[in-house]
C-alpha cells in the first residue's frame, strides 16, 4: 500500500527481522516472519509457532494474493494512484502526508467528516479528533479517486 513491497524500501534499510500479516492473504488470517540468516541459529523447529502456522488454506490464499499483486503490478499502482490522490487533496485545500495509498490528513472534526463521507459512499477512518486516514485498496483507479475527492470537497 505504501508504493513499495515493504515500507523498509522507502527508507533504504535492511531489517534483521520483518513481520508480515493481514493483507498477505487478502483477508484470510495469516502471519509470517522473515529473518536474516545470522538469526537462524537462534531459532529451532517449534520455537516460533502461531495460531495460523502452516495452514494450507491461508498459505494458498497468500500465494494467490501475491501472484495477483505481481501480475497486476499493484505495488506500482499504489504509488501512481497515491500521487494522484495526494495531488487531488492538495487541490481541494488539504495537506496530505504519507506514502503510496497510505495517506493521512487533518480536518476540523474527524468524526463528522467520517460520518458525512460514509453517507456519500466513501469509507474513511479517523485516528484522532482531527486526523483522517485513507487506506484505499491496491486496485483503486482514477474514477474512484475522483469520486472520493468530489465527496471530500463537498464535505470540506
Amino acid at each position: 500500500r505504501v508504493g513499495e513491497w515493504f515500507a523498509k524500501d522507502l527508507y533504504k534499510v535492511e531489517p534483521d527481522l520483518i513481520c508480515l500479516a493481514k493483507a498477505m492473504a487478502n483477508g484470510i488470517p495469516i502471519g509470517a516472519v522473515g529473518i536474516i540468516e545470522e538469526l537462524e541459529k537462534f531459532i529451532e523447529v517449534g520455537d516460533h509457532g502461531s495460531t495460523f502456522g502452516g495452514n494450507p488454506l491461508a498459505c494458498s490464499a497468500a500465494l494467490a494474493t501475491i501472484k495477483v499483486i505481481e501480475t497486476r503490478n499493484l505495488v506500482n499502482n499504489s504509488k501512481k494512484m497515491g500521487k494522484i490522490l495526494k495531488n487531488g487533496l492538495k487541490k481541494i485545500g488539504v495537506k496530505p502526508d504519507g506514502y503510496g495509498l497510505m495517506i493521512g490528513f487533518d480536518v476540523d472534526d474527524a468524526e463528522s467528516f467520517v460520518e458525512n463521507a460514509l453517507k456519500k459512499g466513501v469509507l474513511v477512518n479517523k485516528t484522532s479528533e482531527k486526523r483522517i486516514r485513507l487506506l484505499p485498496p491496491l486496485i483503486i483507479g482514477k474514477e474512484e479517486i475522483k469520486f472520493a475527492l468530489d465527496v471530500f470537497s463537498e464535505i470540506l
